[in-house]
């Protein structure tokens, strides 16, 4: 195994020694989680994306945010208690990066390091299209919309009842194929489960909302 290679590519997933700033909201924001990318190793770290919102008018995303939730993993809490943690204003958290609105449809989040992660959201209508492009081997990509949208497409939706975006599947098609999404409407989804090795991820579930997981690549 080529050692460099595997550290290079999955740094990014090792917990730091030094602890992250928690990320406060001001008088005038709320945080509102969309997207929970959840390594199942022990000692690993979370990562969450985010719509920071105006209080007055939520409707109206002000950025898009990347958030490390330090120390919450799969393994050692359970993807259930690391999805309620994203929520959790105590959560110790890091901010990696950040995407202002006036940019969405031209810009992209980005972990640049080893091109990790590169995050955009396009408008359609009144709502976004997210698209996802995760880094998961020396060579290889996991990508949620854009060039995989037929396989797999997450939308953020606006619920005027609730006040707050959630992030709809409209189509995801699990490792043998097959549409598990039967809905038009699209159906909510918290983020994605996967396991981190030191050659690469090769296994990732998606998890719809009331925790059901959907194996939509093993390799």
């Amino acid at each position: 195994m080529n050692l460099k290679i595997a550290l290079s590519g999955f740094a990014l997933w090792l917990v730091l020694s030094i602890p992250g700033a928690l990320c406060a909201e001001d008088a005038t924001t709320l945080r509102q989680p969309i997207f929970l990318m959840c390594p199942h190793n022990e000692h690993y770290s979370a990562w969450s994306l985010a719509l920071v919102v105006d209080k007055n008018t939520p409707s109206k995303p002000l950025k898009i945010i990347l958030e490390k939730l330090n120390g919450k993993n799969g393994k050692d809490d359970g993807y259930a208690k690391v999805y309620a943690a994203q929520s959790d204003a105590k959560t110790e958290r890091e901010e990696l990066a950040s995407l202002d609105a006036k940019s969405f449809g031209s810009g992209a989040l980005r972990v640049e390091k080893d091109n990790a992660l590169k995050v955009t959201l396009t408008p359609e209508g009144e709502n976004f299209n997210l698209m996802i492009d995760m880094r998961i081997s020396a060579e290889g990509h996991f990508i949620i919309g854009g060039a995989e949208s037929t396989r797999r497409n997450v939308i953020l939706k606006y619920n005027k009842i609730f006040k707050t975006w959630e992030a709809l599947a409209t189509v995801l098609a699990d490792k043998d194929g097959s549409n598990v999404i039967a809905s038009p409407e699209g159906a909510p989804i918290t983020g994605i489960d996967f396991k981190v090795t030191a050659t690469g991820i090769f296994t990732i579930a998606a998890v719809l909302a009331g925790g059901n997981a959907i194996m939509v690549y093993d390799k």
